[in-house]
């Protein structure tokens, strides 16, 4: 069974409401409090990206994953749309053009900088992470729907 979640407004705040299909009746899932500390969150997270993007290469310990960085570059991206998408459903097209300029965004700060390097790679897998996960977003509304 497919749970549909979507953003009610209460004191001008967003709570996330669950919709169970066949049921009567609606679950409240996040309240204006909890959302309000999801975004506080991901205004954080997006931050310590920014941050460690543009940390000087000797500053910089070794990966902790030994994955490929295209990999770890989509995969940030992933897991930040998502839960971008979380915090604006109803803004997904908005939330996609945000997540690719902020990508283009630290690629132009690191290329600023004079002690990062700007790669067009970087930026494509930056973006790829991004409508992937708008792409899920997108087939897991679309079932949702139906």
């Amino acid at each position: 069974m497919l749970i549909l979640v979507s953003h009610c407004y209460k004191f001008k705040l967003n709570c996330t409401v669950v919709h169970c299909p066949g049921a009567d009746a609606k679950v409240k899932l996040v309240g204006w409090f909890e959302m309000v500390v999801w975004r506080v969150g991901w205004y954080v997270a997006m931050l310590g990206v920014t941050v460690l993007a543009l940390l000087p290469v000797e500053h910089m310990q070794q990966p902790i994953f030994n994955w490929w960085d295209k990999a770890q570059h989509a995969l940030a991206f992933v897991f930040l749309t998502v839960w971008a998408l979380f915090l604006w459903p109803s803004r997904s097209f908005g939330v996609v053009m945000m997540m690719l300029a902020f990508g283009a965004g630290i690629e132009a700060a690191q290329w600023a900088v004079g002690w990062r390097f700007a790669e067009w790679a970087d930026f494509a897998a930056d973006a790829l992470g991004v409508l992937g996960a708008w792409g899920l977003w997108k087939i897991v509304h679309l079932r949702g729907s139906n």
